[in-house]
């Protein structure tokens, strides 16, 4: 992407998350580029397609900041625990990603049909199935399908993200997170 076109996403992704998607107008991004809305239309469609691509903007550093932290682990079960945690809180760090999340409960789905963002969250889910795939190779896990172990985790992943961000469920708390890890990473059975 060029920079102009980053910029613009950038500030895209500020207005959409001070006023939500409904309320602001080509206009409004405009103003706070100093640009008229009809230069906008260069780049971009329509609002909607400016909307989404400021949404993935967003959604993709998030995954490249994860990926950047996985990438400092050495052994698969330390990036696995790492993408998880890093997972959340770059979100937690985000106020703009967290407010867009809160205004647009539509951002983060469970549901392959619904979800607007497909192709940036199978990017993410790809890292944590290249994550299992390692550690059955290296023998630090068991062998699993990796898909289905995946798509689970993923699923379980967005579930807590739309509970914490778009309902603001006050019971996904760090420590529910860290529990969470501890549950994947050792099992419920004593060893």
């Amino acid at each position: 992407m060029s920079e102009k076109v980053n910029e613009i996403l950038d500030a895209a992704s500020q207005v959409f998350s001070d006023y939500g998607y409904k309320k602001t107008s080509m206009q409004d991004i405009g103003d706070r580029l100093g640009m008229t809305k009809s230069n906008l239309y260069i780049y971009f469609k329509n609002k909607e397609d400016l909307y989404k691509k400021s949404v993935s903007y967003q959604l993709l550093k998030w995954e490249k900041e994860v990926e950047k932290s996985v990438q400092s682990q050495k052994y698969a079960s330390d990036k696995f625990e790492t993408v998880c945690r890093k997972s959340f809180e770059y979100i937690g760090n985000n106020e703009i990603l967290k407010r867009l999340a809160e205004k647009d409960r539509g951002i983060f789905s469970t549901n392959h049909d619904d979800d607007r963002f497909i192709d940036v969250n199978s990017r993410a889910q790809q890292i944590l199935k290249d994550i299992i795939a390692e550690g059955i190779k290296t023998g630090e896990f068991r062998t699993v399908d990796v898909d289905n172990i995946s798509e689970y985790l993923f699923s379980n992943y967005m579930m807590f993200l739309i509970k914490l961000y778009s309902k603001k469920d006050k019971y996904v708390t760090d420590k529910l997170v860290d529990d969470a890890i501890d549950l994947l990473k050792h099992g419920l059975l004593k060893k």
